[in-house]
């Protein structure tokens, strides 16, 4: 099955349209019976880093149109800055956006067994058989190998992030004596498999719209460990929201920081999205995310995708 964008321009007078109208194309195809499910990616609390309000406005109102409320809310990477863009959505609408949702009880969880992990990852109950719409910004990792630069891209980086928030932990490669660790491809790799044999076995459907108000380029190993820290760095309540801890039983742990921005790709002012990622194959995915690297002038253009 070959991969689909759904692509709509910004207006500036209606910047919430676009993702409307994205967000409607994908709910046709979300079965009815099954509730909704929204995950928001972010990777920091500067712009760029996390979906617009906006984006989220638009999105709330198909839902609205389409009866699709309430939806469950869950949040990866970051979850303050994911609860903060919560709280700012709807802020000048009739609804806001927190009034749409339900958050799924972290108590009742189902262990579930991936590949060769040693480890079971857990998935919230009530969120498991319903259709998943995931919102991420549209950045693109730096991944050096020797001269040459590589870059992983949105869906790549989603995938990875919802395996790690869910408990997946790479391993890491034995090496021989007098051999230094080095950056491995195949655990990034693993990580994005891992995290879509996670869509497939968990979701009904799952789709993802990506905000393109703004693209950049980040590096990767600080927007690596600011995810893990933000994924691991305090626990939350029955409610969801986080709990406050003493500062002494984190003096030892390392504040989760912003990834590095190395530069600004472009301004596309346009709202993506695409359906199916549980259907899809990965190397699709990953075709995808080539695709838009090579639209942003970072590698070579592959072959024409369907738009």
């Amino acid at each position: 099955m070959r991969a689909q964008l759904h692509v709509h321009g910004g207006d500036p007078g209606q910047p919430e349209r676009a993702a409307s109208l994205v967000a409607r194309e994908l709910l046709s195809s979300c079965p009815r019976q099954r509730p909704v499910t929204l995950a928001i990616l972010a990777l920091g609390p500067h712009p760029g880093l996390t979906p617009t309000p906006w984006v989220l406005d638009g999105l709330f109102a198909a839902l609205i149109e389409a009866e699709r409320t309430p939806i469950n809310f869950i949040t990866i990477g970051d979850h303050e800055t994911g609860e903060a863009l919560l709280r700012k959505a709807g802020r000048e609408g009739p609804v806001r956006g927190s009034e749409l949702i339900e958050r799924p009880s972290r108590d009742r969880k189902v262990d579930l067994r991936v590949g060769d992990h040693r480890r079971p990852l857990t998935i919230p109950r009530e969120i498991i058989g319903s259709s998943l719409i995931l919102c991420a910004p549209l950045c693109l990792f730096a991944r050096d190998a020797g001269s040459a630069r590589r870059w992983q891209g949105p869906l790549a980086s989603l995938l990875a992030a919802f395996a790690l928030g869910h408990g997946f932990c790479p391993t890491t490669p034995k090496l021989r004596a007098g051999l230094r660790p080095r950056e491995d491809r195949t655990r990034e790799r693993a990580a994005a498999a891992v995290g879509h044999e996670l869509f497939t076995a968990s979701f009904a459907e799952s789709a993802v719209i990506l905000d393109a108000t703004w693209a950049g380029a980040l590096d990767s190993s600080a927007a690596g460990s600011a995810l893990a820290a933000a994924n691991s760095s305090r626990a939350r309540g029955r409610d969801g929201r986080l709990i406050k801890v003493p500062k002494l039983s984190l003096a030892d742990r390392a504040e989760p920081s912003a990834p590095a921005l190395l530069g600004e790709l472009a301004a596309p002012e346009r709202v993506l999205g695409l359906g199916g990622l549980g259907r899809l194959e990965l190397a699709a995915l990953l075709g995808v995310d080539r695709f838009l690297a090579a639209a942003l002038g970072l590698d070579a253009r592959p072959p024409a995708h369907e738009l």
